[in-house]
């Protein structure tokens, strides 16, 4: 009786934890992703800005972009945080992308004072990331496909609710009332044989 209790309530919770992991995925996979594209955009919109000029304050906001950029990318294929083999098969690709972002936040403090010189050499830059923001777009994408399939197991889980437990439930309900009717029937015995031993008693 008591193991039936303790399996049912072992079920119960090993359901709860499974459809808590589907929702914490969810949410790692997704924002990660998101972070990573969203300073990828934001950073080329620097680049950019910088372009046109390069002044003291915005090159010191372009390195900070670049900064943010590359430290998003070691999220993306950090099991802890990312479960989807389609996402961490780009850990190489990522990891040649954070030597260069490295490479590019030390340089920023030697770029030349010319602004047409600048524009160079950011060009060269923006061309040289143009593989990281495709790569991230396949990233993105493998996210929310990832999402759509969790989504859709949550959904199939939602309709068809624990249908084992539900039943263990009742059959561990049903055991325990069969164990009270036998404990009553059992203490009915025990008091009518009392009963006539102590009436035997008086009677001798």
């Amino acid at each position: 009786m008591i193991v039936l209790v303790v399996a049912t309530l072992m079920l119960f919770d090993t359901y709860s934890r499974q459809r808590a992991l589907l929702s914490a995925s969810i949410r790692n996979t997704g924002w990660v992703s998101y972070q990573a594209q969203l300073e990828f955009v934001k950073t080329r919109a620097q680049f950019d800005l910088s372009m046109l000029e390069g002044s003291p304050e915005i090159l010191r906001r372009l390195k900070l972009r670049i900064e943010l950029l590359r430290s998003r990318l070691p999220l993306l294929y950090n099991k802890k945080e990312i479960v989807v083999d389609d996402i961490l098969a780009f850990k190489e690709e990522l990891q040649s992308f954070e030597a260069r972002l490295d490479q590019m936040s030390d340089q920023v403090a030697t770029l030349p004072r010319d602004q047409a010189e600048i524009r160079e050499v950011l060009t060269a830059w923006i061309i040289d990331l143009e593989p990281l923001g495709r790569a991230l777009q396949k990233v993105m994408m493998a996210s929310v496909a990832y999402n759509q399939g969790v989504f859709n197991l949550e959904q199939e889980m939602a309709e068809d609710p624990a249908i084992v437990p539900f039943l263990l439930l009742i059959l561990t309900g049903a055991a325990l009332a069969v164990v009270v009717v036998y404990e009553t029937r059992r203490d009915r015995q025990r008091f009518s044989a009392l009963v006539t031993a102590q009436s035997e008693a008086r009677a001798m």
